[in-house]
């Protein structure tokens, strides 16, 4: 069949010219006859003679080859013109044997279907699938052997057509193959499944005037000899889906794949479907927009020469999870105006190999390669052609850029490359910025000047070479030590705008460097360059710069550390720059200016460690200099202080004296922290020289600070005087204790009823003295014959203090035992003397690991009491001597171990009297008392066991008195027992302490004039005291007595028991 036109309206439509066999009237009018006569006549009866237009009427069957289906009737035969318009009674199927028409036209005027089955065939020389408008077509050509030889065909004339292949059936169409031919019309095609095939000799275009779709799945192929068209006249939409491992569509001759011809086209490669061309066009025409989407691993675009995204019309590509394109070359942004292209390589294992790459072709371009995508290419243009645009970015880990020799950034035209968190760029060759004259290129690590800052990404070059154009490197990230190694050469500007860059390169170029944010450290050479330091700008390093002038930013010589930065030429500190030098001990960093420096604006001197005596500094050089600055700050006043500034000769001098610590401080300090710092400030003020061990404290902040104080206040020495005056205490108690041995014998004894009594009123009145009576019966004629008593005592106790957090106070802990005895002597019934002796020992410790003591005690003293009918008055005088020993442990510079030992005395007394009431119940005695004790403190220090003396402290001597006044009442109750006299005691009582507090003062060794005050877990000045206590005393003068005490405050817990064993004679 010879080509003819595809004419509508006589408009010329893009294509092949389209035959008719007779007239759309003619067609119309054959059908309509067919009808009539389906309708009056049986179909055997209807004539054979043939009219070479068969109309399908499927009165009989399905079978194509039964004469009845036809009208006129017969079969069908090659040089016929076949239409297929109905689907009633039965729709037309090839099942089997080979069919042949010269023609073939499915959906004419109501719509029809043709199924091809189970190995048949059918041969025209053109193919109609939906001829008229709004009419349906489909031809479906299912199975292995199954085919169509459809010569020109078109699916979706002006209606709507349908192609389905499947199953290992088999399409070819010899004059090229349309779906979607005019406007309006929409046809679809569907080669699924492994075998199933189209094999167009044509052009193959999917939406020529209308709407078309072609999906090929499951290892359906697809190929065209002719050009492959997608979305090809304006107007048109064509869509195309490659989807599945086998799938694949491919142009098996030099002819153009077109994706948005003059229309709309989209071309999708998905789950390892292929597509392989020669020449690409994705955009191709003004106004159209062409997409190409290569979505999952294994799908793969093949281009062997060269496409183009957005050619004269918008062109996109997206590669996606894995999928892969491989062209020889490509460019992104067409050749006119309007024209675009932009193309997006998106996660692990999304790549783009290609020879030579342009982005921006001749107007805009963008490539965008992120979240591990990878491009790799030998030459590379940005920004290609005069007028053209054309932008790259590589952002995220993972993401890759790989050039195998050039880079171009703005060739002749415009171009940027962004690289951002951790993306890499590599260059085996040079990387060129504004190559040629009229060009702009600009570097940008991190983002783009006027965006926010982002992490930066890596660029391997040999070199940066600025070109003839307008050229720039914007570094604006947010790393804290970016490496930029690449030598930059050229006539180009660099831009610190934000985060740390570090430049390492022998840099030439002659451009502008310009800092205004975040800091530039040069540790290469920049000498060529001209250097502003703008407000927020840092400019430090160790190497060479040229001439600098510093307009409101920072010059810091070094890398945050001591270094020297040269500055090949002249040097300008405006009145609001800064200069900061970094000091750490006998260093300090410092510029040297070969030519002249004008100082001026504020010093800032960074403490990096402190100083230990007095120090001079040589912080600038130059061959003269003029101007000082007009204010000097010390970052850590720790570390040094009263900063001054002088010139000798081509010197700036900084002169600084060695720090004090107080003004570290944390405003939560407590009051010990804060006196062991002012200590340590007042040796230093003095012109104390510390040891290295004290810069540990100096170079500490915040709580660590506060914890090294606290270490090396020596609290635990203040433990062993709390222990003293509880172990003078419980000797004073063991010598006056009214509840043992009788001393409570003022007037008569209580009344009560015993275990062994009669009820009544009598016996609760007599009671108690028929108990003395039963047990003194022997001599009740005697009136004072019994003088003298020995006894023993055994005492131990614990109590725990709190400490006091605004005092800087830790809890402690002491423990006391000792023995004591003694003899009295009743020198009248009413007055009783006696004498003691005692040893023992102490133990106290510091909570939170601040130490450790323990002492070995022996005391002596005296008493006496004296009883007035039922009112007494006793008192006691005792002294005590004590082998103290302290250990502690201090970790600031090291683990010292730091022990103290001492002898010291204490002398103690006690007066108390009270008035014993007789009830019939109980005796009650409300009692008073006073007692002090002294605590004689030498003078001594610490020595290290192991480690060094750094923090060693010594102890000044003093006499600590503690003074207490008592307010009780005593209560008694005796019991007869057979043999002995049972009486139970009990005490409660408030005590007021005078001087609760226990402090003590001490000097570091090794820094002599640094003397502070160290406070200890003081005491509360109000106590109760409660006391339960039993006697048993028998006749033959034996007693024995058990007692219980308790002490609690708001911040004490004490706990003493003793034992006595008396004879009386």
């Amino acid at each position: 069949m010879p080509h003819l036109s595809f004419n509508r309206d006589a408009a010329t439509q893009l294509g092949p010219v389209r035959g008719r066999f007779a007239s759309r009237a003619a067609s119309l009018t054959a059908l309509l006859i067919g009808s009539t006569a389906l309708t009056a006549v049986s179909p055997v009866l209807i004539s054979p003679a043939r009219a070479g237009t068969p109309v399908w009427i499927g009165t009989v069957s399905s079978d194509w080859f039964i004469n009845g289906n036809w009208n006129p009737s017969g079969v069908p035969n090659a040089a016929d013109a076949v239409t297929i318009d109905t689907t009633s009674p039965n729709a037309a199927v090839i099942n089997g044997g080979a069919a042949a028409a010269a023609s073939l036209v499915v959906g004419l005027g109501v719509g029809g279907t043709l199924q091809v089955l189970q190995g048949g065939s059918l041969s025209a020389t053109t193919t109609e699938i939906g001829s008229a408008t709004g009419i349906h077509g489909a031809i479906t050509v299912d199975g292995v052997g199954s085919a169509l030889s459809a010569g020109t065909l078109a699916a979706g004339m002006d209606g709507i057509g349908q192609l389905t292949v499947s199953n290992g059936g088999q399409v070819s169409s010899s004059g090229g193959a349309y779906l979607g031919y005019y406007g309006g019309s929409s046809g679809t095609a569907s080669v699924d499944g492994a075998g199933s095939t189209w094999i167009n000799t044509g052009v193959l275009t999917v939406g020529n005037a209308g709407t078309g779709a072609l999906t090929i799945t499951n290892g359906g192929l697809v190929t065209s000899t002719g050009a492959i068209n997608i979305g090809n006249s304006i107007g048109a939409s064509g869509r195309v889906l490659v989807d599945g491992a086998g799938s694949s569509l491919g142009l098996t001759s030099n002819a153009n794949l077109t994706i948005g011809g003059a229309g709309n086209g989209t071309l999708t490669i998905t789950n390892g479907g292929a597509v392989a061309d020669v020449n690409g066009f994705v955009g191709t025409a003004v106004g159209a927009t062409g997409s190409v989407v290569v979505d999952g691993v294994g799908s793969s675009w093949m281009t062997a020469n060269a496409f183009f995204l957005g050619y004269s019309g918008r062109g996109t590509l997206t590669i996606t999870n894995g999928g892969t394109v491989v062209s020889a070359a490509a460019a992104i942004g067409g050749t006119i105006g309007g024209s675009g292209g932009s193309a997006v390589i998106d996660g692990i294992g999304s790549s783009w190999t290609v020879n030579t790459l342009f982005v921006g072709m001749n107007t805009l371009g963008s490539l965008a390669i992120m979240h591990g995508g990878s491009l790799t290419n030998i030459n590379m243009g940005i920004g290609q052609g005069s007028g053209s645009n054309g932008s790259v970015t590589v952002d995220g880990a993972g993401s890759s850029w790989t050039n195998l020799v050039n880079i171009s950034i703005g060739d002749q035209g415009t171009g940027s490359l962004t690289i951002a968190n951790g993306g890499t760029v590599s260059a085996n060759g040079q990387l060129w910025i504004a190559r040629l004259a009229g060009s702009i290129g600009n570097l940008n690590i991190g983002a783009a000047p006027g965006s926010v800052a982002v992490a930066p990404g890596s660029l391997t070059a040999a070199t940066v070479q600025f070109g003839a154009g307008t050229g720039a490197i914007n570094f604006n990230h947010t790393s804290s030590n970016y490496l930029f190694s690449p030598d930059i050469v050229g006539n180009g500007a660099v831009s610190q705008l934000s985060g740390t860059t570090i430049l390492t390169g022998n840099d030439t170029y002659t451009g502008p460097t310009t800092i205004s944010g975040g800091s530039l450290w040069v540790n290469g050479t920049i000498a060529s360059s001209t250097t502003s330091v703008n407000t927020g700008g840092t400019l430090g390093g160790t190497g060479i710069v040229g001439d600098t002038t510093v307009n409101g930013g920072i010059l810091a010589p070094g890398n945050n550390s001591i270094g020297t930065l040269t500055v090949a030429g002249n040097l300008v500190l405006t009145t609001a720059a800064t200069y900061m030098v970094e000091v750490s001990g006998a260093s300090a960093s410092k510029t040297v200016v070969s030519g002249s420096a004008q100082l001026a604006g504020t010093l800032v001197v960074n403490m990096t460690g402190r100083v230990a005596t007095t120090t001079t500094y040589v912080i600038a050089t130059s061959s003269n200099t003029t101007g000082t600055f007009s204010s000097i700050s010390i970052s850590n006043p720790a570390d040094a202080r009263n900063a001054r500034v002088t010139q000798s000769g081509n010197n700036e001098l900084l002169t600084l004296d060695p720090g004090l610590l107080s003004p570290s401080l944390p405003g939560f300090a407590n009051i010990n922290q804060k006196n062991v710092a002012a200590g340590i400030d007042n040796a230093l003020l003095a012109g104390g020289s510390m040891t290295s061990g004290f810069n540990k404290l100096f170079n500490a902040t915040g709580q660590n600070l506060l914890n090294g104080l606290t270490q090396a206040s020596g609290e635990v020495a203040t433990g062993a005087q709390q222990g003293t005056f509880n172990a003078m205490g419980q000797f004073l108690n063991a010598m006056l204790d009214p509840f043992f041995g009788g001393r409570n014998d003022s007037g008569a004894p209580a009344g009560g009823v015993s275990h062994y009594a009669e009820g009544g009123a009598a016996t609760r009145t007599n009671a108690g003295r028929d108990a003395y009576a039963a047990i003194d019966k022997a001599r009740a004629g005697e009136t004072f014959a019994q003088r003298w008593s020995v006894w023993a005592a055994g005492y131990g106790g614990a109590q725990t203090t709190d400490g006091n957090a605004v005092i800087g106070s830790n809890t402690t802990t002491s423990r006391i035992a000792g023995v004591a005895a003694g003899a009295d002597y009743q020198l009248s019934p009413n007055t009783l003397v006696g004498f003691a002796l005692g040893g023992g020992g102490t133990s106290f410790g510091v909570a939170n690991g601040l130490g450790s003591g323990s002492s070995d005690l022996f005391q002596a003293g005296v008493y006496a009491r004296h009883t007035m009918g039922n009112a007494y008055v006793a008192g006691a005088l005792a002294y005590g001597w004590q082998d103290v020993t302290t250990d502690r442990t201090v970790t600031i510079a090291g683990v010292d171990h730091l022990r103290a030992r001492f002898d010291a005395n204490a002398l103690s007394g006690r007066l108390e009297g009270g008035y014993r009431y007789a009830t019939p119940w109980m005796g009650i005695t409300p009692y008073a008392a006073a007692q002090f004790t002294t605590l004689y403190l030498p003078r001594y220090g610490e020595q290290a066991i192991s480690g060094a003396n750094t923090f060693a402290l010594n102890y000044a001597g003093r006499d600590v008195t503690a003074a207490r006044g008592e307010l009780g009442l005593r209560a008694d109750r005796s019991y007869a027992l057979e043999t002995a006299l049972l009486t139970l005691r009990g005490r409660a009582a408030w005590a007021h302490d005078v001087n609760p507090d226990r402090a003590i003062s001490a000097t570091f060794q090794t820094l002599p004039g640094a003397s502070f005050v160290v406070n200890g877990a003081a005491q509360a000045h109000n106590a109760a005291l409660l006391t339960g206590a039993a006697e048993l005393k028998w006749l033959n003068g034996w007693s024995a007595a058990a007692t219980f005490e308790g002490e609690f405050s708001s911040v004490t817990r004490s706990y003493a028991g003793k034992g006595i064993a008396r004879y009386q004679w």
